[in-house]
């Protein structure tokens, strides 16, 4: 009668969690089991007070357990932080994984406080991520019903106002999937993921800007249109050529410093005021 029971049990342990892992469900049985059948001479009433205990310690611990991997960003709120761009220009923001997030104006990015073990954010918005390598700790960005995966890579995230998403590979691959459905997406650089809620579709984008014998404007029409800066230099430079690559989403103090070695130009860069003045290498000295 008692190994029926204990039958009954382990059985009805391991369905509260389903999607745990074999190896965790059968190391906190045994757990349990060392504590609750080490003398097979129970009682009847005895076992029913297990049936009891069991319900409430799957209720709670592995109700968290769950709540990791099916929501990875829904943390106690206690220690949730948060990080918005309230501002006019894009904002450059380094997580304490070494990881870099270039977040556009308006947006907003949430994550628990202990990032570097639980690398999970949830993004509001419009964002550019350069993660650093971590074969332990996976990195995941929920962005309405997506979710995107990756070991350590560079990808833009989108979000819409109508609630569509796109989502661009620049290096590494990157795997997308939608909340509570099982099918994987793989990305390769250069495509890119749109997903408009009814459906998801996979296309390819250009991940660089040439300028080919350009004036130099069009650049500074490049850092206003992506980033938001407006330039501000003498108009001498402006009909100046350039022939450049540059990764449509690059840092802008790269685009700036690369300007500045070619034209013998020195810079500042506000992002209060969301401008960058150039300035000539002869006039400061």
């Amino acid at each position: 009668m008692d190994q029926k029971f204990e039958d009954k049990f382990k059985k009805s342990w391991q369905e509260e969690a389903p999607q745990n892992p074999e190896s965790r469900k059968c190391e906190s049985w045994e757990k349990f089991c060392g504590t609750a059948f080490t003398e097979r001479k129970r009682t009847f009433r005895k076992l029913w007070r297990y049936a009891a205990a069991i319900l409430l310690l799957t209720g709670s611990a592995t109700g968290m357990l769950l709540q990791q991997e099916t929501d990875p960003v829904q943390e106690n709120t206690k220690k949730l932080m948060v990080i918005t761009n309230p501002g006019i220009t894009s904002k450059s923001v380094v997580l304490s994984d070494s990881s870099r997030i270039i977040l556009q104006p308006g947006s907003r990015i949430e994550f628990a406080e202990n990032f570097r073990n639980n690398r999970n954010l949830q993004l509001y918005g419009e964002a550019y991520f350069e993660v650093a390598k971590d074969r332990e700790h996976p990195f995941s960005v929920v962005c309405d019903e997506t979710v995107t995966t990756v070991l350590g890579t560079a990808f833009n995230i989108r979000e819409s106002t109508t609630g569509q998403v796109n989502i661009q590979l620049y290096e590494g691959s990157i795997r997308m999937k939608l909340r509570n459905e099982p099918k994987n997406w793989l990305l390769a650089p250069g495509e890119e993921i749109v997903y408009a809620g009814t459906g998801v579709s996979v296309q390819s984008f250009e991940r660089y800007v040439d300028f080919d014998d350009q004036q130099l404007s069009s650049v500074f029409d490049h850092l206003l249109r992506e980033y938001g800066f407006k330039v501000i230099i003498s108009p001498e430079y402006l009909k100046k050529t350039v022939t450049l690559r540059i990764g449509r989403k690059e840092d802008p103090n790269t685009i700036c410093k690369t300007l500045g070695a070619l034209y013998n130009l020195d810079y500042s860069l506000d992002s209060t005021s969301g401008t960058i003045r150039f300035t000539s290498m002869h006039q400061t000295n």
